[in-house]
């Protein structure tokens, strides 16, 4: 293991005690911070590849040096945005990545005339590398990151020794000193790797020590936290080679947005996410162009950037201004505004839950993120309101912890309304719930995909946490998403035993919770409705008889094993009507009536949370255009559906059941035609589940399913009524598929 001194700061001076250190820490930590470290042990090597330096018409050479430049640069600005921040992963392409430290490491390995160059330059390409591909594709192999960060220290050591040795007379003077400088700038990486082991060991936080100095060092020797102690001590060295390898690139294709992107990892100076983000997302096209294509796009995204902000530029004066950079080799623009979160995750909770709070909080940061929660931020005398409201202020995100208590308490739900109001179309993901206990959720809840937690086993809470707040995907092509809103789709389309058309719950997760809510809820509803029905006014909307009389019948056939979406729209489109009566007609339902309905839609919230939903997570990926999705553009195609479906019940190739269910999908398409629009919901982007989204997109996931099974079963298709529906179904899909985003 690592040397410990009895003060317990950390002391690593080989590959092993690297190896040893980061396999003793917790997978999820040792993972963010091996990723950090090799990050910026690369950086340190990467001006060695100046000795061997390209010469005048040389272009064979000069190509060489700067695509191993690029390639090594926007892998490590990659990794650090994995390392900095987790919850943008899905921004960055990992295969682009990837490939461009597979290219410095294959450019390393081209033979030139310098083998010390040759030698720094494997290095940083091993090391860009082995960062990349851990943090692509989510690898536990920290072997490869420690190993990486190793190879770095010895290579960099030899290209030091090579470059002395070729300077130097054939002398013992000469070779001793070179020895000397050899040694000397290996044990200053070693102490740099020792500053970034004890800093995180200290602070556990990969994303503050992200941002640290390159070249670290504490004038107290004291590790525990970031403040005016830390300074930047690189070697001697390391100024000239970095000024020599700065003025050895074109001076012509924008190198000085490099210049001032290494200017403040070296001073340690934090940029804005969005500004970090601009070099680890260089597009396929430009980056493979080569460098000069590459950085005009980096220049004119910060350009764009720097218009959007009233702040001092980001930008570094053009690479042939570098001259200057001996005098002043660390001299970095001020960080623009505006400034980071304290705290990545605000967790809130009612005081019932706080045994939960601090398991997902625990997840939170073994994973490498900060949080804010009361339990442990708040201490005994602070005022709550105000500690609690500067959390929120100072918390990028928002985890909600969904209880009854959760929901009948007017703190939490302050809180809750806060993160909503910040982020209503949830575009921004501002607002990560979790589902703790079955609990009727109010209406603007039920609008936002959360993870459920009820039933699960430790480590599957744990993997479901990590799950949702994982980064959005990057948008999918149509074949997947269609393909995924198949797989969850319920009702989900089957062969009865008679090999005929039917349909029933998604086997896989329509799978309750039972407990003696859900045992008790049919009857409560069935016997709700009844009543509502008995006083319903005659002149209410007729979607509100239909969706109650098709709700009554689906929980009488059904019972306890509904197919919750179907009873969700029905619901939805209650409270829609039940909604637009309270606003223009108040006095149609009166007071008795009305308490029925809310009775009744909070039931049904209560009962939707025993289902996983998983549907309801995908529904949140997927935007669609309300406003293209009304009128004849989504009614036809589902009644030539319900139509063709009817024509096969006749037939006997298929049930009356999912004959109902088509007869009723079109006439909810009907109903919810003319709703206007939600045109936040309709954003790119936007997770906000709405009645025509979830309508939209159960519908297609179930068309889908269906459309496959169809085409799978030849004794049906075989039939002129088969053939139709097959028909129907397949312009179906085409017709809902255009309404998405």
């Amino acid at each position: 293991m690592a040397d410990e001194s009895k003060s317990g700061t950390l002391k690593i001076s080989s590959q092993e005690e690297l190896q040893k250190w980061l396999e003793s820490l917790p997978p999820e930590q040792g993972r963010w911070v091996a990723i950090a470290i090799a990050a910026r042990a690369a950086l340190r090597v990467l001006p060695l590849i100046a000795l061997d330096a390209p010469r005048k018409n040389d272009a064979e050479h000069k190509r060489w040096f700067e695509s191993l430049a690029f390639a090594v640069f926007f892998a490590v600005a990659s990794a650090r945005v994995w390392a900095k921040y987790p919850s943008q992963l899905g921004r960055v392409n990992a295969r682009s990545a990837a490939h461009a430290a597979i290219t410095a490491s294959h450019l390393a390995a081209v033979p030139r005339a310098n083998a010390a160059a040759r030698s720094a330059a494997k290095a940083a390409g091993a090391a860009a590398e082995a960062v990349t591909t851990l943090a692509a594709w989510r690898l536990h192999a920290l072997d490869a990151v420690s190993i990486a960060a190793a190879a770095v220290a010895g290579d960099a050591a030899f290209a030091s020794a090579a470059a002395n040795e070729a300077q130097a007379k054939n002398s013992a003077q000469a070779k001793e000193a070179a020895k000397r400088a050899t040694d000397e700038f290996a044990a200053d990486i070693w102490e740099a790797v020792t500053a970034d082991a004890n800093i995180f060991r200290h602070l556990a936080i990969p994303r503050q020590f992200v941002d640290l100095p390159l070249w670290a060092k504490s004038n107290t020797g004291f590790y525990g936290d970031l403040d005016s102690r830390w300074v930047n001590i690189a070697p001697a060295s390391f100024d000239e080679d970095r000024r020599k390898f700065f003025q050895a690139l074109s001076s012509d294709i924008n190198w000085g947005v490099w210049l001032s992107w290494s200017n403040r990892r070296i001073n340690g100076v934090s940029d804005p996410e969005e500004i970090e983000l601009v070099f680890a997302t260089v597009p396929d096209k430009e980056r493979e162009a080569g460098p000069a294509a590459a950085n005009k796009w980096i220049k004119e995204r910060l350009e764009e950037l720097q218009s959007a902000v009233a702040s001092e530029s980001v930008l570094s004066p053009e690479v042939h201004d570098f001259a200057s950079l001996a005098d002043r080799p660390n001299v970095s623009p001020p960080s623009p505004s505006p400034v980071q979160p304290a705290w990545d995750y605000f967790i809130s909770y009612s005081a019932l839950e706080e045994a939960d709070a601090r398991e997902v909080a625990a997840v939170l940061e073994q994973a490498g993120l900060t949080t804010f929660a009361q339990f442990k931020d708040i201490a005994p005398g602070n005022n709550f309101v105000r500690e609690m409201q500067s959390g929120l202020d100072d918390s990028g995100r928002m985890v909600a912890l969904y209880s009854p208590e959760y929901e009948n308490s007017d703190h939490c739900q302050a809180e809750w309304s806060a993160a909503y109001n910040s982020d209503p179309s949830g575009k921004k993901r501002k607002l990560i719930p979790f589902l703790l206990r079955p609990t009727a959720l109010n209406s603007l809840a039920r609008q936002v995909a959360y993870k459920s937690l009820v039933g699960l086993s430790k480590e599957a809470r744990k993997a479901a946490i990590l799950d949702a707040i994982a980064p959005t995907p990057a948008k999918e092509g149509i074949a997947r998403v269609r393909a995924e809103l198949a797989e969850t789709a319920s009702p989900q389309p089957a062969l009865n035993e008679n090999r005929q058309l039917d349909a029933g719950p998604n086997r896989v997760f329509d799978r309750p919770f039972v407990d003696q809510d859900l045992v008790d809820l049919p009857y409560t509803q069935r016997a709700l409705i009844k009543a509502i029905l008995r006083a319903l006014p005659r002149n209410t909307p007729k979607i509100m008889d239909s969706a109650l009389r098709s709700y009554d019948e689906h929980i009488q056939e059904r019972g306890s094993q509904p197919i919750t979406r179907l009873l969700n729209d029905f619901a939805a489109a209650l409270e829609k009507e039940v909604e637009a009566i309270r606003a223009k007609e108040p006095e149609l339902l009166g007071p008795g009536n009305a308490s029925l309905f809310e009775s009744f839609l909070r039931n049904n919230a209560l009962l939707a949370t025993h289902f996983p939903l998983k549907s309801e997570e995908k529904f949140a990926e997927v935007s669609i255009d309300e406003e293209r999705a009304t009128g004849d553009a989504l009614v036809r195609p589902i009644k030539d559906v319900a139509e063709k479906m009817n024509d096969a019940v006749a037939s006997g190739i298929a049930t009356e059941k999912i004959g109902q269910i088509a007869s009723n999908s079109a006439q909810f398409a009907t109903d919810i035609a003319p709703l206007p629009p939600d045109a936040s919901a309709s954003e790119p982007g936007s997770r906000r589940v709405t009645l025509k989204r979830r309508y939209v997109l159960g519908t297609l996931g179930f068309l889908v399913a269906l459309y496959n099974l169809l085409g799978s079963t030849a004794s049906i298709l075989a039939t002129e009524q088969g053939a139709a529906l097959f028909e129907a179904v397949r312009k179906a899909i085409e017709a809902l598929s255009k309404f998405l985003l």
